[in-house]
Order: C-alpha cells, then structure tokens, then sequence
C-alpha cells in the first residue's frame, strides 16, 4: 500500500514493566550443587514498551507514513536500578496446548506479582517528545504513572495537546491524569480496557451467559452506572471481554446519516464485535494456563484505526484483535518440545502480528466475527425502535415478526443449523445446541457453577441442581453433553426414583454415588422424576436434605459420607421451576409441597434449567398462518427446526446432500412440523414422526411418505395435516426466484459498471456475483436464495399472500403487478434484510464500498440521501422480478390482511 501522505507522529508512553519469565523445568534438580539444564530467566521489556512495539509492527504495513517513539529503551535504561521501571515477575510451565491433547506449548502457571518503582525513581526519557503529535498512547496499568506528572509526555502538560489521546487501562478512570485528560482533552480521548475493570468498581455485568445479556448490562453501565460520569465523556470508549469473546465500542460520533454538527454529549452504543459460539473465557477454558498482553494487542488495532480510518475500519480493528488475542494463548512461549527446550514468547507476538497484519481479501480473520448495531438505521419500526439495552441478536438474524421466523426455521431444516444460524449466538456443548436466548443463559449458569465447584477444592457439598421441561424435550440429554464437556467426558450415574420401593434402595444408590466420589472424580448424578414416588407425592424430597446439605446419608444409623459429586434433579411432573416451587402458594397444594419439605429443598438448589422443548411455553402457535392466539414465544419454530433437522440427520442421514449438506425434504411438510399447535410428547414425538414415514429407498422426503392420519393422531394435533396442505414455495420454486432475482439484480449492476470488491481470477475477468447464475459459486447463489426464501414474508408485509395459480389461467394475462406504493413498501423492506444481513457481518457505512474492508455506500436507512437512485433501482428491480417469476411458475399473488409496518 502507497503512502497517504504526510507523515504523522505517534508517542508512546506509560507505566514501564521488566517482565522476568520463570522457567519451572519438569526435572529441576532437588540440590544447590546439582546444575539446570538451561537458564530459566528470561527479561523482557513489558508495559508501554511492549505496546509500542505492536504499533510498530502494526503500521509498518499500514501505507501511512509514520514516526513512531516512546520512553528510552537500552540496556543501560533495563539494567539501572534507580529508573521508573516496574519489575513483574511469573512462571512458566508447558500445558496443553488444547485441553485432552498431547501436544503442549508454554504458558504462565502463576504470576508472583509486580515490584513498582521506588519513591523518587528516575524518569524514563521520551525519545523525540513533541507538544502535539498525531496521536498519544498512554499505557495506565496503575504502576505510578497516572499520578506522577514528571513522568507524563509535553504533549499532555502544555500546548495544544494531541490531536488524537488512546488510552490504555487496567483498571477504571482514576488519579490525576484522568482528571486531567477528561477536563482538557475527553473530546479526542479513547479509552481500552477489559469488562473486569468495569466490574471492579460495581457495575453489574455478569460473566459468560449471553452476548444478548452482556450488552444489555454494558450499555447499562455507560449509561446509568458509574461510566456515565467518566468514561462516557470520552470520544469513543472500547470494552472488550478477552481472546476470541467479544467488545463493545461506545462514542460521541454521531452517524454518518446525521448531518448535526459536533459530537454527541455523551458516548452511544456504537457496536459490538462477537463470536457466536464463544463466550467470555471459554477459550481459555479450553487451553489451561495464562497469558498476558490481550489489551495491548486490542490497543494497537485500535491506534492503527485511529491513523488509518478506511483502511483499517473499526470492526477489523476489534475482530482482527479478538482473533490475536486468541492466537497468542493458544501459541503460549512457543512448543514444548521436552525439558532441554526453553520458551519464548516471540511466536506468540509473530502469530498476534501475522493476524493484525493480515492481507486484505481471503480467510479474513475478522470474518468469524459478527457485529451487534444501533437499529435507528433501519426502517421498520418494530426493530428501529428496539433499545439498545434490549437487544436481540437472533431477531437481528431472523427480522421482526412470525413469518420471517417461519422462514429462518425453514432453512435450518434445509441447511442445517449451523449455516443457518452462523450469525446468531449459540450454546453448543456435544451434540446440544440451542439459539434460544433464555435456555443459552440458563445452560452457561450452569456450566460456570460446575468450573467453579470443579476448581474449589474446598467446597465438598453436592453441587445440586436441577432441571425441568414438558416431556420429551430433552432435559437429560442438555446435561450430560455439558457434563460431558465440563467434566473430561464422564460417564453419568442416573437412577429413576418412580421405580424406587423404599428408602433402602435410595440408600443403596447413595452407596454407589459415594463409591465414585471417593475415586478422586466428580460423578455427575441424574435423579430422574425426583418429584415422584409409589407412595405419597415429592416423598423423596426430605431424604436429600442431608445430602445435599451436609454431604452425607444415614443408613441403619450410621453417616455416611460423600466426596465431591454434582446432583442433577430432573423432574417428571413440571415444567419449569417456577411451576414447581409451590413454596408462597396457598391452599392444599402449598400445604402439601411445605409438608413434603420443598421449601427446604429448593433453597439447597445452586442453579436450574428450564428447558423449553418445541412446543410453545405460552399460547399456541401464532401468526405465519398458525391457529390460536399469538404465543410470546415465538423461538419454538426455530427449537422445532433444529431438533427436525437433528432427527432427519439420524433416522435417514441419506437426505442429506454431503458436499452441499442440503435436506432433500419437502417444504410442505416442513411447514407443517414447524406451525402444528402441538407435538404431544416433545421432541421425542417429532423424532418419532420421522421414524414413521415409510421412506424406504427413497433420496426425497415428499408429502406422499408421511404416515396414515391415524398413526399421526399418536403425536401430533390433527391441524398438522392442514398446514402441509396449505404447502409452501418448494426448493424447485425458490431456485427459479432466485435465479430472477439474481439476473435483475445484475443486470442494474452492469448498467452502473460495477467493480468494486475482488474480480474473478480467470479470462473473463468479471466480478463473480455478476456471472450468470447457473454458472455461480455454491456460496454465491446463496445470497439470491436467502432473498427467495423470504418472498412469503415479504409479502406477507404488503398484504399478499402466494396460492397456486388456478387450472386454465392465460399466462401473462391476469398476473398481478404492484402498485407505487406497495413497491416502495417492498423496496424498503428489501433494504431492511439486505443492511440486517451487512451490519450483523461487520459492514460500515463509507463513500467507497470495499466488501473486503467491510464497506458499503448503502449502509443507509433508505430515505435518506446517501442511498443514489442507482442502487435503489437494485432493490426495485429484484421486486419487480417476483410477480412475473411466480406467475410463470404456477403461483399468482391475492390480496390478504397486511400486519402493521413502517410507512
């Protein structure tokens, strides 16, 4: 990349660190005399010198001119005893490299802690200080420097100041450089630091549930909590969650669609970089051991942005960060090749550079990565006017309402949930997955109570928890995969109490738990249909009271104790906890669960889990021409899509196309699964379903195979068969809706001689998306037939609904065409799902699209001027595509009840 014009200056400074690596060599030697293989001290300069040097390595390859400087660093400067250095201290120790893995790589055990300069240290000199450099990095990790104004740059003491202030922090705003900067400089003022130094001063952001909750609570803090007196105040504020987790960015600019003048008052949620499956520290948790140096690295990103706007855009800065930051735990100080090899943290620092740095176009380390986005930008009103503090980022990925549900469930059958789904956060523990935002918060509450029971060697009670859901949902199954994941694959223990005669077999039961805590593991116990008995209801209850309480049973009188182990109550009669504690309830059935010892025995309880199943939990089936009023929650077409497509995959793995992993079933009969008022045995009757057809040899799943009415009655209601009658746009059909959308598409496209974004690298050199379609990439046809597979909802918005075009119809004569309005209205709802589709990805607003750089002119709400005719006229044209493609292809539009949308 060319230079871009003048050179601009960047100083470099902060609290100053010796880092001193400890080897702990698996052979030490037991004596003084006996000598080490190798030398086990390693210093390294840390702090504000290492940053510096990712800056470095960062915007050399940037294009920009640059002068970058810092604090003095020679020998001379690490080895005197009398500077402003601090000197920390850690050991080193292989560990594998992934959990349950042989290879191992070197990462920190234990950090022996930091040694700060003493009273009247000597100032490091800044090499080069000048009052007014482009930008200013200042690295606070609370080591003297925020409070001691000899050591601070000229910049920040006299003249005009920086043009640009980063900072970097390990804990929040504080000491008199804050006080300083937030009077004289907030305006040009960023801030870095982790969510731990925001919950360090009280905010209450709880860890690892879900990107949805952790949003919600952060842009509480900036905006209620103690961050609006400081941090707010500052130009753009970025909290991040750690390698491979998420970061949230907060500023003053206002949109680039507001054309006011100077920045907002205060910082407003700007976006929010995260990984789908990850979580806060769940890489971690799968590579034991440490490492540092996560903020450095997101700071260095975000200075390069900061010089370089366009070409380093704000979400590869954070996706591009989170990426390294995972890449350099996972590479540690390098391979542990056996005790004659030392370590080295330059690989790690080569790894984080090779990804910041990484070249623009393929295998963009960003792309793993999706973003959170203010929803003012769009133009229904149902998601514009969602806060930001009540997110929903699987809404983001669906849209607003039953039909477009419908859609999206639709095509995690086809597609499988995986692709389908690849935007929206999801729990996945083994063969478990879900989408569902209040199953995804309750399952990670219970793996963060089972690593911190695992880990607390003094806790020796039962962890007891408990679970419930309709039946066959699945509640077991949820468990044991956690379990399985958490718990280094062990094998559970599981006992049915409904089948239990007499306390002596529980005692018996108690015997065998005991034999297996006592083994140095942690059994994870299943207690099923605890809520029952042969005798007097809830009988069980008051026989776990010791247990789970003193970890421990009698039995003929003499106590019996228990080691570690994990309780996991599954119930039989409920469906949820709430339906189940009957603690404040009145009448006979408080009476009687007060009576049984419920009350004693919900309060042992640490955690729980409700799962949901595929019936709704509310109501019945609403909306998307579903009978019954409408259910709040609409997520279970989307629980029912998954768990359809889970038992296709496992009765008839045939249907499923290997290359492509495309389901060869009728729409039909998906929409009959996804919209019936209720499956009467969960999940398990779906499965059941599926088992039934009498598909035999057969590569399709059609109408024809299902099984006869009577055998259906068995597990599902009888409005199942209406809703396959009803049919759906079948495969054949959306292909050919998007093969017209696609050549409408393109055909604008040529008209304006498109070119931005990577050509095609063969004779043709034409940009792949404006091939024809049949000879377009898998991946690329998939952008027409997202478009295709919505046409039933979009549609259902202006008030048309898609029925089969009657026998004898004249082709071309009757077709209906839309009005002015309508096709507006169509327009405007397009843009809506292509930008919902960009933003979740990554995509920003800027005057030159770049697809690579996550760029785009239209990131626009679609009245407003920014959008050009010429790309309207892109949307206008695939609407106009529709009627004609169905007419042609048996299908016609009619007039039906539109829901309510934005003018």
């Amino acid at each position: 990349m060319a230079a871009t014009g003048r050179r601009k200056t960047i100083i470099v400074t902060g609290d100053l660190i010796i880092d001193h690596n400890l080897v702990q060599h698996p052979d030490a030697p037991p004596y003084h005399h006996e000598p080490m293989r190798k030398t086990v001290l390693c210093r390294e300069a840390g702090g504000a010198w290492y940053l510096q040097s990712l800056i470095e390595h960062l915007l050399a390859e940037s294009g920009e001119t640059t002068h970058i400087t810092g604090p003095k660093q020679d020998e001379r400067t690490l080895a005197q005893k009398d500077s402003h250095v601090s000197k920390a201290y850690m050991i080193w120790k292989p560990f594998e490299k992934v959990k349950d893995h042989q290879e191992k790589v070197w990462r920190i055990d234990s950090f022996l802690g930091c040694q700060r300069p003493k009273e009247g240290a000597v100032p490091v000199p800044i090499i080069g200080d000048t009052v007014s450099p482009d930008l200013l990095v200042i690295d606070d990790i609370c080591l003297g420097f925020r409070d001691d104004e000899a050591l601070w740059p000229l910049s920040v003491k006299k003249g005009r100041g920086p043009r640009n202030i980063l900072v970097k922090t390990s804990l929040p705003p504080g000491g008199v450089l804050w006080k300083h900067l937030l009077a004289r400089y907030a305006d040009r003022l960023t801030v870095v630091l982790t969510v731990e130094a925001l919950r360090s001063r009280g905010a209450d952001i709880t860890r690892a549930l879900s990107w949805d909750k952790a949003i919600n609570q952060t842009v509480d803090e900036i905006s209620n909590g103690f961050s609006q007196e400081d941090l707010a105040l500052c130009r753009r504020v970025i909290i991040h969650y750690g390698c491979a987790g998420g970061a949230a960015s907060f500023s003053r600019l206002r949109p680039h669609f507001d054309r006011s003048t100077g920045l907002k008052k205060s910082a407003r949620f700007e976006t929010f970089v995260y990984h789908p499956v990850n979580l806060e520290g769940s890489v971690k948790a799968k590579m034991p051991g440490m490492t540092f140096g996560a903020s450095s690295i997101m700071t260095a990103a975000v200075a390069r942005h900061i010089i370089q706007p366009d070409g380093y855009p704000l979400f590869i800065a954070l996706g591009r960060s989170l990426a390294a930051m995972s890449h350099i735990h996972e590479s540690g100080g390098g391979d542990f090749k056996g005790p004659d090899e030392c370590f080295s943290t330059e690989k790690a620092h080569l790894e984080a550079n090779k990804v910041l740095n990484h070249t623009v176009g393929k295998n963009e380390p960003a792309a793993e990565f999706r973003a959170a986005f203010p929803h003012e930008i769009l133009s229904d009103n149902r998601l514009r006017k969602q806060r930001p503090d009540d997110s929903n980022l699987l809404q983001d990925l669906t849209g607003a309402g039953s039909e477009y549900i419908l859609a999206k469930a639709t095509d995690v059958v086809l597609r499988g949930p995986v692709k389908a789904l690849g935007s929206a956060p999801m729990a996945r523990y083994g063969k478990y997955i879900t989408v569902d935002r209040d199953e995804i918060e309750r399952i990670n509450a219970l793996r963060n109570l089972i690593l911190a029971y695992k880990h607390n060697s003094d806790d020796r009670r039962p962890l007891s928890i408990a679970v419930f859901g309709p039946p066959g949902t699945g509640k077991s199954f949820a468990i044991k995969q956690l379990g399985h994941e958490v718990l280094d694959g062990a094998k559970p223990l599981e006992f049915n109490l409904s089948q239990f005669h007499d306390v002596s077999e529980l005692h018996e039961a108690f015997h065998l738990v005991r034999d297996e805590s006592l083994r140095q593991e942690i059994p994870l116990v299943f207690w099923d249909e605890f809520d029952t008995s042969f005798g007097k209801p809830l009988a069980w209850l008051k026989e776990f009271l010791a247990p789970m309480q003193d970890s421990e049973f009698i039995a003929n009188g003499v106590p019996h104790p228990f080691a570690k182990a994990i309780f996991v109550f599954a119930g039989g009669t409920k469906d949820s906890l709430d339906a189940f504690d009957r603690s404040d309830s009145r009448g006979k059935a408080g009476d009687d669960f007060r009576n049984a010892k419920g009350p004693d025995f919900v309060s042992r309880l640490r955690g729980y889990l409700n799962v949901k199943g595929p019936n709704p939990v509310s109501g019945k089936p609403g909306g998307a021409n579903g009978s019954g009023a409408a259910s709040h929650d609409t997520g279970y077409m989307i629980r029912r899509a998954i768990i359809l497509r889970s038992a296709l995959e496992s009765a008839f793995l045939r249907l499923i196309d290997a290359d492509t992993q495309m389901a060869a079933v009728s729409t039909s009969i998906i929409k009959g699964f996804l919209l019936a008022e209720k499956f009467r045995y969960g999940a398990r009757s779906i499965e059941q379903l599926v088992k039934m057809s009498t598909l035999e040899d057969s590569r399709m799943f059609e109408v024809s195979h299902l099984a006869p009415r009577e055998l259906l009655k068995l597990h599902v209601t009888s409005d199942f068969e209406k809703h396959v009658a009803s049919g759906e746009l079948e495969a054949p059909v959306v292909e050919i809706l998007a093969e017209a959308c696609h050549s409408a598409w393109s055909i604008e496209r040529k008209k304006d001689e498109w070119t931005y974004g990577h050509e095609r690298d063969d004779e043709k050199k034409k940009h792949p998306l404006l091939l024809p379609y049949d000879d377009l990439k898998e991946e690329d046809k998939e952008y027409s037939r997202v478009t295709a597979r919505l046409t039933s909802a979009k549609l259902h918005e202006i008030g048309y609904e898609i029925v089969r075009r009657k026998p004898g119809a004249a082709a071309g004569g009757a077709m209906k065409k839309f009005t002015a309005a309508e096709k507006r209205k169509m327009m405007k709802i397009e843009h809506d799902i292509w930008m919902r589709g960009r933003l979740s990805s990554g995509f920003a607003w800027a005057k030159n699209s770049n697809d690579e750089l996550f760029l785009n002119r239209c990131i626009a709400p679609f009245d407003k001027c920014f959008i050009s005719d010429k790309d309207k006229d892109l949307d206008r044209a695939i609407v106009e595509s529709i009627p004609a493609a169905l007419w042609d292809n048996g299908y016609q539009l009619r007039k039906t009840k539109s829901i309510e949308r934005s003018k």
